[in-house]
């Protein structure tokens, strides 16, 4: 009987950068509840709305109107979703918008700036200075758009206004509605390691050793080629080199390249749920001798087998 070997890593993304900057957008929004004409553009009057911090959810708030017999606190019996409520909970759904004001300082001159959202649920429109600027239909993935060519310069007051449509009758259990993740504001310079550009993977895994593959996504979006350089080290736990790689390459103008990396681990610890050991990968993109971007990934190393014979075996053991 064969059987299917599977190397396979952990990857959580983390953007930690000293040259990409990375703030949480968390504080100050302005709340509405309900269907509003005109409150993406920034001359909408948002004073009597209500003020609320990041992450929220407007379905676990108390209803305003609290009808004995028909609604206790945030339930109502008149709530969307299939089996008479049940599938959202009994909560109530709806439309939420928010609106906040944020601006750019100095250092952000030439730089790229993304709106980051952790996640919203579930049907999310997004305009900035009332242009609109993208939307986002899954209530359960993160995503960011590139805002920058929406930016007012420097010093000047911007506006952000998010639309948040929870229609109800789309999951098994309580979701929540709205904002429920944090967001954050991403600065970059144009050339840059791409979110979630990062993708590692363990083509042999041992005792004595694994092979550690880096797969780096680049993005050149300046007018002129770019001559780069990918510098990547590998640390155990404890922070201690265990492998290092440095690959030069290039970038077109306004264009996206790739950079790969194999890496090799000696005597490695393998990831099992009784010891979660995680490596880290620090990968630096360079240019002319200048750093461009740092972004960390974590990652373990692990074996997974299937057979008729075993069933299933996590790094050699049923």
């Amino acid at each position: 009987m064969t059987q299917k070997l599977i190397s396979i890593f952990l990857i959580p993304f983390i953007f930690i950068s000293c040259f990409s900057q990375t703030t949480l957008f968390d504080s100050d929004w302005r709340f509405y509840r309900g269907g509003v004409q005109g409150a993406e553009m920034p001359r909408f009057d948002d004073s009597k709305w209500r003020k609320v911090d990041l992450p929220h959810d407007w379905s676990i708030e108390d209803l305003p109107e609290q009808i004995p017999g028909e609604t206790i606190g945030p339930f109502s019996k008149k709530s969307e979703g299939a089996n008479n409520g049940a599938s959202t909970g009994h909560v109530v759904g709806g439309t939420g918008w928010y609106r906040k004001t944020f601006t750019l300082n100095s250092n952000d001159k030439d730089k790229l700036i993304s709106v980051y959202f952790e996640g919203a649920y579930t049907e999310t429109d997004v305009w900035v200075n009332g242009n609109h600027v993208g939307d986002h239909k899954h209530g359960y993935t993160s995503f960011y758009f590139d805002i920058t060519k929406f930016c007012k310069a420097a010093g000047e007051k911007n506006l952000i206004a998010v639309r948040v449509m929870n229609n109800g009758k789309n999951s098994r259990w309580y979701s929540g509605s709205g904002l429920y993740r944090h967001v954050k504001l991403v600065v970059t310079n144009p050339l840059h390691i791409d979110q979630w550009g990062v993708y590692i993977t363990t083509s042999v895994v041992s005792e004595q050793e694994s092979k550690v593959k880096l797969v780096t996504n680049v993005s050149n979006e300046k007018n002129e080629k770019a001559d780069i350089k990918i510098s990547t080290k590998l640390l155990d736990a404890n922070n201690n080199i265990v492998g290092e790689s440095e690959v030069p390459s290039s970038v077109n103008a306004n264009d996206k390249g790739q950079v790969i990396q194999h890496i090799t681990v000696n005597s490695p610890k393998l990831w099992s749920p009784d010891a979660p050991y995680l490596y880290k990968a620090e990968i630096t993109l360079s240019a002319n001798g200048t750093t461009q971007d740092v972004t960390t990934t974590n990652f373990g190393i692990r074996t997974i087998k299937f057979s008729a014979e075993n069933g299933f075996t996590l790094n050699g053991k049923k």
